[in-house]
């Protein structure tokens, strides 16, 4: 490309005309070099992304340069090319949520209901980010134009397809959720193996998957029911209760194993009284939590 740097000689000076038509000449031969340079580096950026998001956020990047013409309509006209890629997105995330939605996929270290509903809501978060910025730099367009209400709509069935979801995961959860911690709560404290004949504590592991799911729902801004807050609440509590109790009888059973055939004979009712002190938290006993 030609040096943009000129020495211009005046159009009316004698005898430097010609001088001036080929510096003339020159200057609008770069100026189309530099606007042809300047369509494909546009188109180029455009062709490279491969989200709206990102193409969105370039469009306004060239927006910001001053331009007028050819390549303003150019960077103008790719405000459809960003749209038809938002709705090819929010296609494909619905896809995804769809085929998923029967088994979510949960982070190991969350409980099932609030996994799903944050998996939901990460969903949507993807399609609502660029939704925002496109109603911010392009409302018109998307209010106006055939292909900006087509994206429009698809965001919003899209998004009520996952406040549905996330009411369904919540609604059937708080619904059966005391009534679980119930069920679990009169249960028997210790439980008796039937084929060891060993006593264990009988704390249910449902008991701590309402505790999981109570933190994660309460902190994700959700109502939760009386009981089942309660139990959590408790959390601190039972751990060490159960922590004390299994303590308890490892030594119980400690110091069973290490007497002899005859001792135990010769100590047989000390050792029916000691195990019927578990009795009043077995399965025949009254005591509850």
């Amino acid at each position: 490309m030609p040096s943009l740097k000129w020495s211009f000689p005046a159009p009316t000076s004698t005898g430097n005309t010609s001088e001036w038509k080929a510096v003339k000449a020159a200057f609008y031969s770069d100026n189309e070099d530099i606007k042809n340079a300047t369509r494909e580096l546009i188109d180029t950026s455009f062709r490279k992304l491969r989200s709206a998001e990102g193409a969105c956020e370039l469009l306004q990047n060239f927006k910001s340069i001053k331009s007028k013409g050819a390549i303003q309509k150019q960077v103008v006209s790719k405000v459809n090319d960003i749209l038809e890629q938002f709705a090819r997105e929010i296609d494909s995330t619905t896809e995804i949520f769809e085929s998923n939605v029967d088994r979510p996929p949960v982070t190991k270290n969350q409980p099932p209901i609030a996994g799903a509903i944050k998996w939901a809501r990460s969903l949507l978060a993807r399609t609502k980010q660029t939704m925002n910025k496109l109603r911010g730099t392009e409302e018109e367009i998307i209010r106006t134009t055939e292909i900006g209400q087509n994206v429009e709509n698809k965001f919003k069935g899209f998004a009520r397809m996952i406040m549905n979801f996330e009411k369904k995961c919540y609604t059937n959860w708080s619904e059966t959720i005391n009534s679980v911690a119930m069920t679990h709560l009169k249960h028997p404290l210790f439980k008796r193996s039937a084929e060891t004949g060993l006593v264990s504590v009988n704390f249910h592991s449902d008991l701590i998957q309402v505790i999981r799911e109570t933190r994660y729902l309460d902190r994700m801004g959700f109502h939760i029911p009386e009981i089942a807050l309660n139990v959590a609440l408790q959390d601190d509590k039972y751990n060490a209760w159960l922590e004390g109790l299994n303590v308890m009888l490892d030594r119980f059973y400690a110091v069973i194993g290490q007497l002899t055939p005859i001792e135990k004979e010769l100590m047989v009712k000390k050792l029916e009284e000691l195990e019927s002190c578990l009795q009043p938290g077995g399965e025949r006993g009254e005591g509850r939590r």
